[in-house]
């Protein structure tokens, strides 16, 4: 995972200019202050270790814009770099441009805090898996009392339907799982021609509800790098999306805008939509806003959080427009 989340953007300045000895009292252990150069542009920061290195000396005799990092750093990355260089707090640079602070004790926390969240979400994942897997024990002790009953054959396609359940959730934990811990592989792609070929693989979820699936991608070529398999597993997760809340006898329409180099692609369905109240958690893992489908379809509550992560990984944006009732459209937009 990258330090984004986890920069300061509050924080104390000092000029370059002053001397070391007068800023003493905002130096102390595990602080630090962002360094003012001409026309107060953000520059660097110094730490309590550069004032022991220099106590009486000034700010612009210190090595500030020594070590620095990018939100794109990976945790992992920028502790090395902390404990390399010696430093507890390291500014943050995009593009030359001063985004904020990120702390070695700040790092620290956000592991401790992930780690125990990681254990609630294994929880919620135990909990989630052995309900259908209870009720695939449960329909087949059932089946084994009389296997020669006619509605035996509707217990069978229940018991497929909690086993297929039980395999969605496993499926995308261990997906998000590879995703948060293996560095993605890009390939330069053609997005129209990827795109249809991952609709094709949908027809067996949209055929069932009658549901026609438009496809208005032009022929017109646009390349990007992109981790196939992930943005494969997204588009399917989206598309499914708006499968699972469409009425039966329904159209989903994809398409895509193009401007100047913006990708961004619309599946738009006419489906329940999304309530107000529950917009602002669809990303969360195993968010509480997952609902049953129009035909009584499960959520795993995961994909969508995957989804989000996958195209923030691919330097994208996503985000939906939904009103209740009407329908919803997701949007993915890239820049080449």
């Amino acid at each position: 995972m990258n330090i984004s989340p986890i920069i300061k953007k509050d924080y104390l300045t000092v000029s370059s200019k002053e001397d070391m000895a007068s800023i003493a009292k905002n130096l102390l252990p595990g602080h630090y202050l962002v360094v003012l150069g001409e026309k107060r542009s953000r520059v660097g920061l110094i730490t309590y270790t550069d004032y022991l290195k220099n106590p009486n000396g000034k700010v612009a005799d210190c090595n500030f814009g020594e070590f620095k990092v990018s939100p794109e750093f990976m945790i992992n990355e920028t502790l090395n770099l902390m404990a390399s260089s010696g430093k507890d707090a390291l500014p943050v640079f995009k593009d030359d441009v001063f985004e904020g602070v990120v702390t070695s004790f700040d790092l620290s926390q956000f592991l401790i805090s992930e780690l125990d969240r990681y254990k609630l979400v294994f929880q919620k994942v135990a909990h989630d898996i052995r309900n259908p897997i209870s009720n695939i024990i449960g329909l087949n002790g059932m089946l084994e009392e009389n296997l020669q009953k006619p509605e035996n054959i509707e217990l069978l396609e229940m018991t497929k339907g909690a086993s297929l359940h039980a395999l969605d959730i496993l499926s995308e934990l261990l997906f998000i799982e590879r995703q948060d811990s293996e560095q993605i592989g890009l390939e330069i792609t053609e997005l129209n021609g990827f795109i249809r070929e991952c609709l094709d693989y949908l027809k067996g979820i949209y055929s069932p509800k009658n549901i026609e699936l438009v496809s208005e991608l032009p022929n017109e070529a646009f390349f990007y790098p992109v981790d196939r398999l992930q943005l494969k597993r997204t588009i399917h997760n989206i598309a499914s999306n708006a499968i699972k809340f469409s009425n039966p006898g329904s159209k989903i329409h994809v398409s895509r805008l193009v401007f100047a180099k913006h990708f961004t692609l619309k599946i738009c369905d006419s489906g329940i939509g999304i309530p107000l109240n529950i917009q602002a958690h669809v990303f969360d893992k195993f968010t509480h806003s997952s609902r049953p489908g129009t035909n009584g379809e499960k959520s795993t509550g995961l994909g969508l959080y995957f989804a989000k992560t996958c195209i923030e990984r691919l330097r994208g944006k996503i985000w939906f427009e939904s009103t209740e009732g009407e329908g919803t459209t997701f949007f993915i937009e890239f820049t080449a």
